[in-house]
C-alpha cells in the first residue's frame, strides 16, 4: 500500500519504528512511522470511548434542541449522533494528520486513481452485498436447523430471530430522517473506514499475516456494530473493504463500498413504502 514514489522496502522499517515522526535513510525522508498495535489499539479504544461519552454527555442538549426545533434536531438522537461522529472524526484526523503527520496520500486519497477507485468501490459493493446475503442465509439456515434438532420449537426459533432483529429495526428508525441519512451516508463511512481499515487494519497488517489482520479487524467491526442478524453480512463487508484497501492502497474503494452499503438500506426502505 505504499505509493507516491516512496520505496516499498521502507515498509519493514516503518512498521517497527518509534520515536521520531519520520524515518530517514541517508538524506531521503521516508514515510512517517505507522503506529504499532499497542498505540493503534489505544487510539482506537480512546476514540470509541470518547464517542459514547460525548454521545451521552450531549444527549440533554439534543433533547432541548428537539423540543425547540424538532425539524433541525432530527429526533432525540439525530443531532447527538451527528455531533459526536463529526467530533470523533475530527479528533482522528488531528491524530493522523497533525500528531502523526501523515499525508492524505498515505491512505490513497490523492492518487490519480481516485475516480477509478470510486467506480471500483461501487462495483465491489454489489458483489459484496450478494455474497453477504448468501453467507447470512447459509449461517442462519444452519442455526435454525441446529435449533430444531436440539429441541427448539418453530415458534421459539421465530421468536429468537425476531428478538435479534430489534436492534436493526431501531437503527433503521433512527436513520430514517434527513439527519440520519447525513449521518449514515456522509459521516459513518469516512469515520469507520479510517478507524477500522486505515488505523486498525493498517497496524495489524504490519504485525501479522494478511488474513489474520483481515479477520481480527473484521470481527471487531462486526462486533462493535451490535447487530445480531446483520453480523455475518457486516463481517463480509469488513473483509471485502480490507481486501480492497490492500489491493489498491487506498481507502476510496472501501469508503465507497461502505457508502453504497448504507445507501441500499434507504433504497429498501423506499421500496417498502
Amino acid at each position: 500500500m505504499f505509493e507516491d514514489g516512496y520505496d516499498d522496502s521502507a515498509k519493514d522499517n516503518v512498521s517497527g519504528a518509534s520515536g521520531s515522526s519520520f524515518i530517514y535513510t541517508g538524506d531521503v525522508p521516508q514515510k512517517p512511522a505507522f503506529p504499532g498495535i499497542t498505540e493503534a489499539t489505544g487510539v482506537f479504544t480512546l476514540i470509541f470511548l470518547s464517542q459514547y461519552a460525548l454521545y451521552y454527555a450531549a444527549a440533554p442538549l439534543s433533547g432541548i434542541l428537539n423540543r425547540i426545533a424538532p425539524s433541525i434536531s432530527g429526533g432525540p438522537n439525530g443531532a447527538t449522533g451527528i455531533f459526536t461522529e463529526a467530533l470523533c472524526l475530527a479528533l482522528l484526523f488531528i491524530y493522523l494528520f497533525s500528531y502523526r503527520r501523515f499525508s492524505a496520500g498515505e491512505f490513497g486519497l490523492t492518487t490519480r486513481e481516485f475516480p477509478a477507485n470510486i467506480l471500483r468501490g461501487a462495483g465491489y459493493a454489489i458483489v459484496t452485498f450478494i455474497t453477504a446475503m448468501l453467507v447470512s442465509a447459509i449461517i442462519f439456515s444452519l442455526m435454525a436447523a441446529f435449533m430444531l434438532v436440539t429441541g427448539w420449537s418453530a415458534a421459539h426459533i421465530q421468536h429468537f430471530f425476531e428478538r435479534g432483529a430489534i436492534r436493526e429495526k431501531e437503527v433503521m428508525r433512527l436513520v430514517s430522517t434527513p439527519q440520519g441519512m447525513f449521518f449514515a451516508l456522509c459521516l459513518a463511512p469516512f469515520f469507520e473506514e479510517f478507524v477500522f481499515r486505515g488505523l486498525l487494519f493498517g497496524s495489524l497488517r504490519r504485525a501479522m499475516p494478511f488474513w489474520a489482520a483481515v479477520c481480527v479487524s473484521a470481527a471487531m467491526f462486526a462486533g462493535l456494530h451490535f447487530y445480531f442478524l446483520a453480523a455475518p453480512a457486516v463481517f463480509v463487508l469488513a473483509v471485502a473493504s480490507a481486501m480492497a484497501y490492500e489491493k489498491h492502497g487506498s481507502l476510496v474503494p472501501s469508503v465507497t463500498m461502505h457508502l453504497c452499503w448504507n445507501l441500499r438500506a434507504f433504497v429498501f426502505m423506499g421500496l417498502k413504502h
